[in-house]
């Protein structure tokens, strides 16, 4: 693999490899610590001895204005993960995007806090289920509740 690849873009939006592995609700919250240290791991190429830190792709944004951090926090990351996010570098947590949102934002919004979504996942960052999956017992008592909201 060519290390370079972790901060060079060829693509229009600008995206790295740090940015694709949260930019969708369906791959972010598979995505480990580990693959994000991977993503971050620093690496001397074989052209020329330079050394090329992934933690760089932490600090850049697409064309969309976003960051990786911010990708990660919408679309439901690992507790985790977003934890490793500030740990290797906290300015990011501070990052506005395009629209001027933190990253805590996302994670703050409605939705991702108290609504379990229809299929019962209620993915890592949620406060409302960290762990992730509900119980059959919890899919029955949220069943109820609407069924009583709908009276």
């Amino acid at each position: 693999a060519n290390p370079t690849s972790l901060v060079h873009t060829s693509e229009e939006i600008m995206q790295t490899p740090l940015i694709h592995a949260y930019c969708s609700e369906f791959s972010a919250p598979l995505q480990s610590a580990e693959t994000l240290e991977i993503l971050m791991a620093a690496y001397l190429t074989s052209r020329h001895g330079t050394y090329m830190d992934g933690r760089l792709a932490l600090k850049m944004e697409d064309a969309n204005g976003k960051f990786p951090v911010h990708y990660a926090c919408q679309n439901q990351a690992s507790f985790e993960t977003i934890k490793l996010f500030v740990e290797k570098f906290n300015r990011c947590a501070i990052y506005q995007n395009a629209d001027g949102d933190l990253p805590l934002h996302s994670l703050l919004s409605v939705e991702h806090l108290f609504v379990p979504s229809e299929s019962g996942l209620v993915r890592g960052a949620s406060l409302a289920k960290p762990l992730g999956l509900l119980s059959e017992e919890e899919v029955a008592r949220h069943k109820q509740v609407e069924e009583i909201l709908k009276l």
